[in-house]
């Protein structure tokens, strides 16, 4: 995996925020019809947190659990653990480099169901170390009745994951998955 940079491009770096802004702006133009969902979750956010909890914000909320509440508690969660927007930078990097299926960044940004999960969880997991145990466990399920994952908030997950794939795939409060790990078939791993 290439050195990765979230603030800006450098020769030897990969700025992800930087390349999905780029192949947001391209697509803008090239797919009208998409112009609007694209300026709105990517293009007109100031960075990587902020477009990604708008995005999962509009995929997670309810009648009965707005938007507008669900991005507070998704900003919430990411505030509390400044590292976890690292992680999902090298999750992006992570299934760009080594799904053949993914094109682009942006690809997997909108549309990787594995990807969406892995995102969700990281939420759902600073929401649980803060105490706010039913909310996490309110996003566990929101993940498993959208993208087929069910990954307990307890669980432990490292950086640059890629979860191809994803529907069928249970995760329990037990179990842990390592830095750079890929999992390419829906499994069961760990407890409950």
């Amino acid at each position: 995996m290439a050195n990765l940079n979230l603030a800006t491009d450098q020769s030897r770096d990969v700025c992800v925020w930087s390349k999905l802004k780029e192949e947001a702006a391209t697509y803008a133009v090239k797919e009208v019809a998409l112009s609007s969902l694209l300026h709105a979750t990517i293009l007109d956010q100031q960075d990587l947190s902020g477009a990604l909890v708008n995005h999962l914000s509009e995929k997670l909320a309810t009648a009965d659990f707005s938007t507008l509440k669900m991005r507070n508690v998704l900003a919430e969660a990411l505030a509390s653990d400044p590292a976890i927007i690292d992680s999902v930078a090298q999750d992006l990097q992570a299934v760009r480099e080594r799904d053949p299926a993914c094109h682009s960044y942006l690809q997997c940004f909108l549309y990787f169901k594995g990807f969406m999960a892995i995102q969700t969880h990281r939420c759902a997991h600073a929401l649980y170390g803060m105490g706010r145990d039913l909310v996490a466990f309110h996003l566990q399920n929101r993940a498993s009745e959208l993208f087929g994952v069910d990954i307990n908030p307890a669980a432990k997950i490292g950086s640059g994951i890629m979860l191809d794939h994803a529907t069928g795939f249970v995760m329990g409060e037990t179990a842990r998955i390592g830095d750079g790990c890929s999992i390419l078939q829906g499994v069961t791993l760990g407890g409950t």
